[in-house]
């Protein structure tokens, strides 16, 4: 979104503040600034009076000769435009100036006579495309007073905008600023309505309109100010005619749509549901189903809510007299209708973020300021019930890790629209309704907007002081024995299946897999179906959770081509004791099973596959983790290769057996065919340990393994 400078000052005093500090802050506060561009090709126009205007004698295009007034001296000037004539006001280049694109003018002959300046179109100045003819000036300005086209259009990232509907205009943008650079927020120009006038009747048939207002105003005879257009252009919107400028303008000013109808095709508005075909201000022909909400005059369609209007009310050129329109509708709704006509415009893009619905006086106030006139507001709607927020103080500053001084966090609060009362213990805070709309919602979203405000930049970083406790790794280490021991390769299925459990998904993005899973085996079962084909001898394993009907449990799922391998690993890793024949699962083999604490094993019924598989819950197999106490003394680590036939798990009781204080810590290094390596770290907690005390300890470890039959690979 583009934003103008200049435009900003109007609300707030920036003087004194660079565009890069402006850049910087904006950013590090609010939302992310993508870039700038300073806009100051243009320099050197000024007003200048069409005195006489002759067309040229010999020449066979639309010449004119003219002379104008540039409030010091009277210049001879060549003109094409067609829309030139004596007495009009003009945006006179003078030589010496330049104008779009950086060229200079200068003194020149064109078609035999001096032309000493340009009469510029909106082209020149770099506020239109329309090269056509020149541009006209309100007969109010002075001659000679200059033209000033410089400005900084700064180009906000959309993204980061999405849930802050306050700031798609300039004047909450402003409200920002001046929250972060400590200034006043002056309020726009406005106008009040006159209850005494007749009022547009206007009636809400759909939940989707959330309020609507509607006001006329006969006999519009203004322009469009040159500063209009030029806000507008920079802005990323071009130039038309004053009553679609007008309220494009309040739109870019306030974030908040306006939509102008020729006053004689409106009679009574409803808002709601329509029925037929639809021609848009584009000429596009639209197919009304029931879904689209639709401005209605007497009943018939005139505009799509939120989106665009009708062909059938659009102003045209002799249209003084107009009803204006001021609304809120459902986001969801104008965003179904906009991609399903396949148009998307300045006002959807706003109404698709959840528009405050009271925006609609403040922004009626203003364009009918612009417009002039006098006219009477009918504005039907639920008036906004304020919301308050409680936050704990020592949570804030628990949470935060700072201290605040509360009175500058009262003030940025005021100074954001929202109402903070402060006392010893809590802030009590009443939030405004153009925060209300998908934004600020609870307690986390007012520690954000004191703390952004505040300064992130502000807080310094600090280590948390935590208290330290053991870390459960057993689920890290069963994962790594699977895979470094056994050679298992673990895998990642979702946690929903075909089969009907208890919990069921609303809308599953997998078309028959609706339920959350009660057990793991048929999805392991599913990813070694898919890959025996390729692969051969499958080996996989997954750590996963489910849903037993009454909790979530983490489990462990395995599976490998052979039922005895897979019954020794699990006597290897978690000491299980079997009950053949117990387990009543229709995918494991009706003898060839078993239960144990804790989970499932068995050979997987011919009817679903091959091979064998288990599943366990963790909880159950977990033993409990002791600390290891930490020494500061140097620790040596002593590796031994015993030879052995069996499990791994009988080497395991041997070494569990051995007492010896000097012995920190063991473990299971490496396993080659029958050669298990174990490292055992020696040490002490008092002492430099000497090379007598562990040549000791080694020979211990030695002689104990040698005392129940393991003896070291020669």
């Amino acid at each position: 979104m583009k934003v103008s400078l200049n435009w900003l000052k109007d609300f707030v005093d920036l003087d004194g503040i660079g565009i890069e500090e402006i850049v910087s802050r904006f950013s590090l506060v609010t939302a992310e600034i993508e870039g700038y561009e300073v806009k100051d090709k243009v320099s050197g126009i000024v007003v200048g009076e069409v005195m006489t205007c002759e067309k040229h004698p010999t020449s066979n295009k639309p010449l004119s000769v003219l002379t104008v007034n540039n409030g010091k001296e009277i210049l001879p000037i060549v003109c094409g435009a067609p829309n030139v004539r004596a007495g009009m006001l003009v945006a006179l280049a003078n030589v010496g100036a330049r104008v779009s694109g950086g060229f200079e003018i200068g003194k020149a002959k064109l078609a035999g006579y001096d032309s000493h300046g340009m009469c510029c179109s909106e082209t020149e100045l770099g506020i239109g495309s329309d090269s056509g003819g020149i541009i006209e000036l309100d007969a109010k300005l002075k001659v000679g007073t200059s033209l000033d086209f410089s400005d900084v259009v700064i180009e906000i990232d959309n993204k980061s905008l999405t849930n802050r509907p306050d700031l798609w205009g300039h004047y909450g943008i402003a409200r920002e600023l001046a929250v972060i650079f400590g200034r006043k927020l002056k309020l726009p120009k406005t106008a009040k309505f006159v209850d005494t006038l007749p009022k547009v009747p206007v009636k809400i048939e759909s939940k989707d309109c959330l309020s609507y207002g509607a006001f006329r105003v006969n006999g519009i005879k203004g322009k469009s100010s040159l500063e209009m257009q030029k806000r507008l252009a920079y802005c990323g919107i071009n130039p038309k005619s004053f009553l679609v400028d007008v309220t494009n303008y309040v739109m870019l000013e306030l974030g908040q749509p306006t939509h102008g109808f020729d006053a004689r095709d409106i009679g009574k508005i409803s808002v709601g549901n329509a029925a037929g075909e639809f021609t848009t201000l584009q000429n596009q022909e639209v197919k009304v189903t029931p879904e689209m909400l639709f401005i209605k005059s007497d009943g018939k369609p005139v505009a799509l809510a939120g989106v665009i209007g009708g062909k059938n009310s659009e102003i045209k050129g002799d249209t003084t007299d107009v009803v204006f329109e001021v609304a809120t509708f459902d986001a969801v709704s104008v965003r179904k209708t906009a991609a399903a006509i396949g148009v998307r415009t300045d006002s959807s893009n706003r109404y698709e973020k959840s528009l405050d619905p009271m925006l609609n006086k403040l922004a009626g106030e203003r364009l009918l300021y612009l417009v002039g006139g006098k006219a009477a507001f009918n504005w039907v709607g639920k008036e906004y019930s304020p919301k308050t927020i409680k936050v704990d103080k020592k949570y804030l500053e628990r949470f935060c890790g700072i201290k605040f001084d509360y009175r500058k966090v009262e003030k940025n609060l005021r100074g954001l629209g929202f109402e903070p009362v402060i006392s010893e213990k809590e802030i009590t805070v009443t939030v405004p309704s153009w925060r209300a709309t998908k934004d600020v919602t609870g307690v986390a979203d007012i520690i954000e907007e004191i703390v952004r405000t505040f300064g992130y930049d502000n807080i310094k970083p600090v280590p948390p002081t935590v208290e330290l406790k053991p870390v459960n790794r057993v689920r890290c280490d069963i994962k790594e024995t699977l895979a470094n021991k056994y050679g298992f390769d673990e895998v990642h299925t979702y946690i929903w299946g075909k089969e009907p459990t208890s919990l069921k998904l609303v809308n599953s993005f997998i078309k028959g897999s609706e339920y959350i899973r009660n057990e793991m085996i048929p999805s392991i079962l599913e990813v070694a179906k898919k890959n025996t084909k390729n692969f051969g001898d499958i080996r996989i394993f997954e750590v996963g959770r489910v849903w037993t009907g009454k909790e979530e449990q983490r489990r462990l799922a395995i599976y490998c081509g052979d039922y005895k391998e897979l019954a020794d690993m699990l006597v290897d890793l978690f000491g299980v004791e079997f009950e053949i024949g117990k387990a009543d699962k229709s995918y494991l083999h009706p003898k060839n099973n078993a239960t144990f604490n804790g989970g499932v094993i068995g050979v997987v019924h011919p009817s679903v596959g091959s091979g064998a598989v288990a599943e366990i819950v963790m909880r159950d197999v977990v033993r409990k983790i002791e600390v290891t106490r930490m020494s500061k003394y140097p620790r040596t680590t002593l590796d031994f290769t015993f030879v052995h036939k069996g499990i791994y798990q009988e080497i395991k009781r041997v070494f569990e057996g051995l007492k010896n204080s000097l012995i920190m810590d063991w473990k299971l290094k490496d396993v080659y065919g029958e050669n298990y390596t174990l490292t055992f770290t020696v040490g002490s907690y008092d002492r430099t340990l000497e090379g007598a005390e562990i040549d000791a300890v080694w020979s211990a470890i030695v002689e104990h393994g040698r005392k129940n039959e393991l003896f070291l690979k020669e």
